[in-house]
């Protein structure tokens, strides 16, 4: 005597929800950006300008500068500005309009 056994048991039927989605950061003011970047370039270039002075004394001003540029534009794409985003939070971020 052979016996089959088969169970039928569907799933309750339920509504997929799609997954939430993160919302966009707000844009960012773009003046304020600027304010906070001119606090941090302003001591960061003074203090490349102090480090090479006494290197580059007898140098000419597009020397100087060509030697400072290499230096302070990552430390403003990857510090200063990253920093002012940071630390600025909701300052540096405007509300959406609507």
């Amino acid at each position: 005597m052979k016996r089959s056994v088969s169970f039928k048991y569907e799933l309750p039927m339920t509504e997929s929800v799609p997954p939430a989605q993160p919302s966009p950061p707000a844009p960012l003011c773009r003046y304020r950006l600027s304010v906070g970047a001119s606090l941090g370039a302003y001591p960061l270039i003074t203090g490349i300008l102090y480090g090479l002075g006494p290197l580059t004394e007898t140098w000419e001003v597009w020397q100087k500068t060509l030697a400072i540029v290499p230096v302070m534009v990552p430390c403003m794409v990857f510090g200063v500005i990253p920093g002012v985003q940071r630390i600025g939070g909701r300052w540096v971020r405007r509300a959406s309009r609507n």
